[in-house]
This record gives C-alpha cells, structure tokens and sequence, in this order.
C-alpha cells in the first residue's frame, strides 16, 4: 500500500512532477501557464474503494480557462515512456479527441489488445448519444 512518504510531488511555478519515490515520474511536464505551488497541495483519496492522489493546484490568473494542464505530457499508453517521436492513435483523436500516444509501432501492437476494446467502447457511447439526442429532437418537433 502507497502511503503519503512514498508520493514524489514538486510543483514549482511553471512545472510538475509527480510519482513514486525511486521509480519514474509519472508526471514530469511543463504547467499550460503559472501557478501558485505555495497555494497547491496533493493528497491520498479513495474513491469506490480505489486510492489515487489527488492534485489540487491553485492558477497564478485564478479565472483564466485552461485547455490542459501540462504544455506537453506525452507517455507511452503501454510502457509509459517517452521517445523523441511519438505516433498517436488516429482513430481516437479523429473521432473522440484523445490523444494516446505510443513510442513505437511495436508499443502500439502490443497495446492493442487492449487498446481495441477502447474504440468499441467509444463508438457505442457516440452512437447511443446520436440517437438519444435524435429522439430529443424528435420529442421536441
């Protein structure tokens, strides 16, 4: 069991890193804009029985709208490295607007498997909401 002295956590104005002690970081990236680490704290939190940690960062402009947190936080969706190049799954980001990336084309074979389940998963949300919002309009003619 992670306990709170095993979390690696440095934020500073303009960067995060965030993992565990002695392994890599699973976050290491630039902030999308300046943030107040004084303000800005972690936390261990539980939810449906799962724990995760937390991150409650506090923005420099508090009303400003953020697309995304880190400028840039591109990992390996199967082995959680980086590479100069990374592809990134077409479909996904064609069709739901996310973003997996993968070091290298082997990555992305082996992730597959997995990975495929995704894009059934994802395209039976889409379809069940196309026709849930048809029917609305329908109701509403």
């Amino acid at each position: 069991v992670i306990k709170g002295h095993d979390i690696l956590y440095k934020l500073t104005p303009t960067n995060l890193i965030l993992g565990i002690k002695g392994e890599q970081p699973v976050i290491d990236g630039l902030m999308y804009n300046s943030v107040k680490p004084d303000d800005s704290w972690w936390e261990i939190d539980t939810v449906d029985g799962k724990r995760f940690v937390k991150v409650v960062i506090q923005k420099v402009a508090e009303h400003e709208q953020w697309k995304v947190l880190l400028k840039c936080l591109k990992l390996c969706r199967n082995c959680g490295e980086r590479a100069p190049r990374m592809s990134k799954c077409q479909f996904c980001t064609d069709r739901f607007n996310l973003k997996w990336y993968y070091c290298s084309k082997g990555c992305q074979a082996n992730d597959w498997p997995s990975h495929k389940l995704h894009h059934v998963t994802l395209s039976e949300a889409a379809i069940r909401e196309a026709a849930e919002a048809a029917a609305l309009e329908a109701a509403l003619e």
